[in-house]
């Protein structure tokens, strides 16, 4: 046995010798969400609550909108603010409310919410020379969302007039003049909120919380719509009443959905009460393979995959808490840490809840209402980012490594948890050495493509230095641990 090791130990310490001497951010992992300087932190008692995030890419800021308090005496309430990744900014100092849609449009920011400003009252605003003006003849109440699509900016809500003009649920605005986009059969429809605006297919689709006053079971004209010829029409075979909205994205040619959905709408589905994300493509509204096991609130479409973010802490009765991503039907795992309101105090709707994601500079960023994520006492005010670059999630090509990163997190530690990303599924084995190369153990786990957390059974080892080897079919690396 000695034979075999000293040999072994060698190479194993050559490894880790250069691990030492060419250390980078490559081999770091350590905790999956970074705090952006607390967030919007204001005490323990003072959870934000951030609805969404949008990233200014001419002034390099993250806009952050909600309600949220922000200042040293906890005792003032904001509406908005920026991170120009050192500190984050509130402004303008004299405007809040519960606003719930930010949008950059022709470099200017605009908000629509009601929203308490100096003496304006108004639904729509855009922020010039450091304060909000209100935009004049626009809609005359809100709930209450804002989207950039090619040349023009389009709001949803509850209105009912644009101006002087009848009008619901849709308008566009091209920096100058309204434009109301459903005219016909108003009273028809009563609307509750509007949570999402996209273009498919050259056609306009509203989500929310809406539905005709005469529909029917052949008239499921609810929750989800198409928009042209100033009417609003049902989507597919529609929804029924117990259904809302919260998200929509165009993903590989395929209208994706996220929400709280009623399963009658699709009996042959599934004997849950509730599904949480739908397709729509080629005529046909169905349930998507992949389902979590609580609402859906965001959706993203970045590098061929879809990040979907929500309330949930399983996908397919496997852990992932609050954001996963999707290649096809294969999950990617992000995140497997609870989200708290304070220490302790873990937030409602299965441990999680991210109300917006943003993707820039190749990072995810998640906005929603918590204070703290995982185990760690710094505070994270509602926002966050991911510690991986998004680039290290696409499928292995040939030749490539399938591990990206690995670390041993937290180290020294009582317990032996490893941190690793991977861009595949695999078989992958973990083995334990003490310094004079004698094998202590071997475990064997499967991981998934993402992020995985692996925490091996140590518990008959002392205090004391060890290492740890990490391999799958095609790739190995080693690190030193220390038990406490």
């Amino acid at each position: 046995m000695a034979f075999i090791a000293i040999p072994f130990l060698l190479f194993e310490m050559k490894i880790l010798l250069s691990f030492v001497l060419l250390l980078s951010v490559h081999w770091t992992v350590g905790q999956t969400w970074l705090s952006l300087n607390g967030g919007l932190y204001c005490d323990e008692d003072a959870s934000p609550l951030v609805y969404e995030i949008e990233y200014d890419e001419v002034n390099n800021l993250l806009l952050a909108a909600g309600n949220f308090h922000h200042d040293l005496m906890c005792n003032e309430m904001h509406a908005f603010a920026n991170w120009n990744g050192a500190y984050w900014t509130t402004f303008p100092e004299g405007c809040a409310y519960d606003v719930r849609s930010v949008e950059i449009y022709n470099n200017e920011v605009y908000a629509l919410e009601y929203m308490e400003c100096g003496n304006y009252n108004e639904y729509l605003y855009k922020l010039a020379d450091g304060n909000w003006v209100a935009i004049d003849n626009g809609p005359n109440q809100s709930w209450y969302e804002l989207e950039v699509i090619d040349d023009k900016l389009y709001g949803g809500g509850g209105f009912d007039s644009i101006g002087d003009l009848a009008a619901e649920i849709l308008f566009d605005y091209d920096g100058n003049e309204f434009t109301p986009l459903v005219t016909e059969n108003l009273e028809d429809i009563d609307v509750t909120v509007i949570t999402s605006i996209v273009e498919y297919y050259d056609t306009l689709y509203v989500g929310g919380s809406f539905q005709c006053n005469e529909c029917t079971a052949t008239n499921r004209l609810k929750k989800l719509a198409q928009v042209y010829e100033s009417e609003i029409h049902q989507v597919g075979v529609g929804l029924n009443s117990f259904a809302i909205v919260e998200a929509m994205c165009v993903h590989r040619d395929t209208l994706f959905i996220g929400g709280n959905f009623n399963s009658s709408n699709f009996p042959d589905f599934t004997n849950e009460e509730y599904i949480f994300l739908l397709t729509y493509a080629n005529g046909e509204l169905k349930p998507y393979p992949v389902q979590p096991n609580i609402r859906v609130t965001g959706l993203k479409s970045y590098n061929d995959l879809l990040f979907v973010g929500g309330w949930f802490n399983e996908v397919d009765g496997e852990t992932n808490t609050s954001v996963f991503a999707l290649d096809g039907t294969e999950v990617i795992t992000l995140s497997t840490d609870t989200f708290y309101n304070s220490i302790g105090d873990v937030v409602n709707y299965g441990g999680g809840q991210v109300r917006d994601l943003e993707i820039y500079d190749d990072t995810l960023y998640i906005a929603g209402g918590w204070q703290y994520i995982g185990d760690s006492d710094t505070p994270y005010g509602g926002v966050a980012k991911l510690n991986l670059s998004l680039s290290s999630l696409v499928a292995v090509g040939e030749s490539e490594e399938t591990i990206t990163e690995v670390a041993l997190c937290p180290n020294p530690s009582s317990q032996l948890q490893i941190n690793l990303t991977s861009k595949q599924s695999n078989d992958t084995e973990i083995v334990i050495y003490d310094l004079s190369g004698r094998l202590l153990s071997t475990s064997k786990y499967q991981s998934h493509r993402g992020i995985n957390r692996i925490e091996v059974e140590t518990n008959n080892l002392s205090a004391g230095t060890y290492l740890v080897s990490v391999r799958t079919a095609d790739w190995h690396h080693t690190l030193r641990w220390v038990k406490e």
